[in-house]
């Protein structure tokens, strides 16, 4: 199964989980109500900064605003947009981590050090360090097995050095 379902998975059973678990709950959070009251008003033909205030881009409204003429108001779709927002964080997050896990350890863990390396050099530092860097990561048997199995057309067999 690829990465890309396996995370539209995740995104799905995560927004699943939370619409059972948290959509029709009792929670005490304490700023919920800001684009909630606003995107009601909104929705009820109100405009923001004309007939009332609004303390947050007006973005968060009017996407709060599409879901309340979308699915109505219920306590569900106020909070739907968190919902589908930490959902697809979660998806993303996995995504991500699935992508590096097949890189080279050995040139994730040289781009490590040299990013932190280079956070107190100028940029001329840093981009004569990098490239030194790169002149010795492509030196290793990491670098060797990319080539190989780029060449031969095979998912390569990182060795670590």
């Amino acid at each position: 199964m690829s990465h890309a379902r396996i995370a539209t998975a995740i995104f799905l059973i995560v927004t699943a989980l939370l619409l059972a678990f948290h959509g029709q709950r009792m929670v005490l959070t304490n700023d919920e109500g800001i684009v909630l009251e606003s995107a009601q008003r909104m929705a009820a033909g109100g405009r923001i900064y004309v007939d009332f205030f609004g303390y947050m881009s007006p973005g968060s409204y009017w996407l709060q605003e599409l879901v309340f003429r979308l699915f109505g108001f219920a306590l569900w779709t106020g909070r739907l947009i968190v919902i589908l927002d930490f959902s697809l964080q979660c998806a993303l997050v996995y995504w991500l981590v699935a992508r590096l896990v097949d890189k080279s350890p050995t040139a994730i863990r040289r781009g490590k050090y040299a990013l932190r390396a280079i956070e107190a050099m100028s940029f001329d530092q840093a981009i004569a360090y990098t490239e030194g860097q790169i002149a010795l990561l492509a030196m290793t048997d990491d670098a060797r097995e990319g080539l190989a199995s780029f060449n031969e057309k095979r998912k390569p067999r990182w060795t670590g050095r």
